[in-house]
């Protein structure tokens, strides 16, 4: 008995017959293009937030840490300057990946039999896919489109690995 699914891939990965054509060809549509630039610069406005706000969580520790000379605070100070370095690294590296995809056009492809894992941490689930040995972190709507150990096309952005389209293909 065939199971019904409740999304599709095109729609939940937003793309028509037009993208899948010229990811089939190796290249990136000009409307993904325009998803890869609206979702590089939301993700850099994240984390553009969460390093004043870590600029500022900074500051405030190393003030009240030498004011009252508590070297509790300004050891907390001192770490969350290192992990607002670790951010301004990932949001570079993320800002290069996807410009390195925008200059390249190109798109990479991945066949092979689909798996899926959902991975709970508190309250937090994550939802991943497992194809062809590469595992990719999708949004539950994506997940339930892909049919257990059914076989499909992948095509993702080269650098930034984001997902494009998808294909069923014959096992």
């Amino acid at each position: 008995m065939t199971q019904s699914i409740p999304y599709t891939l095109p729609d939940t990965l937003e793309f028509d017959d037009s993208d899948l054509a010229h990811n089939q060809e190796g290249r990136i549509s000009a409307r993904q293009i325009e998803h890869l630039k609206r979702t590089r610069s939301r993700l850099a406005r994240i984390r553009v937030v969460m390093i004043v706000g870590l600029m500022i969580l900074t500051a405030a520790f190393l003030s009240f840490g030498r004011q009252n000379d508590t070297l509790v605070l300004q050891l907390l100070g001192v770490t969350t300057s290192i992990l607002n370095a670790v951010v301004v690294g990932l949001l570079l590296r993320g800002w290069l990946r996807f410009g390195a995809d925008l200059e390249d056009g190109r798109v990479e492809s991945i066949d092979g039999e689909v798996t899926h894992t959902i991975r709970v941490v508190g309250r937090s689930a994550s939802y991943i896919l497992h194809i062809a040995g590469e595992e990719m972190n999708v949004p539950k709507e994506v997940f339930l489109a892909f049919e257990e150990s059914a076989s499909y096309r992948v095509y993702r952005a080269r650098h930034s690995k984001v997902l494009l389209s998808a294909e069923p293909v014959e096992g």
